[in-house]
Order: structure tokens, then C-alpha cells, then sequence
């Protein structure tokens, strides 16, 4: 019995690791696309006031 609720504990914190994992590239991912837009956004203002003086 002591060996089954060993393994299962083992399995537990695997699955728990795993999923804090999948949350930590959730973030990665969101702060990528975050940055993405930004980056997206400010070079559409710098083409924008580039093409004001013309």
C-alpha cells in the first residue's frame, strides 16, 4: 500500500510540474505577443510620423 501512495504521490507532483509549466509558457507567450504588438504599434508610429514632413 505504501508503494502505491508512493507512486501516486511521485505522479501527482509530475502532473502538477507539468502544469506549472504549461502556465509559465502561457506567460512566456502572451508577454512575446504583448511585446510583438508593441513593437508592431511603434514602428507603425515611427512610419507614420516619417511620412508627415513629405
Amino acid at each position: 500500500m505504501n508503494k502505491l501512495m508512493s507512486a501516486l504521490a511521485i505522479l501527482l507532483r509530475f502532473d502538477a510540474r507539468q502544469t506549472e509549466e504549461k502556465e509559465r509558457e502561457k506567460v512566456i507567450l502572451s508577454e512575446l505577443e504583448r511585446d510583438w504588438r508593441v513593437h508592431k504599434l511603434q514602428r507603425k508610429i515611427l512610419n507614420d510620423i516619417s511620412t508627415l514632413g513629405r
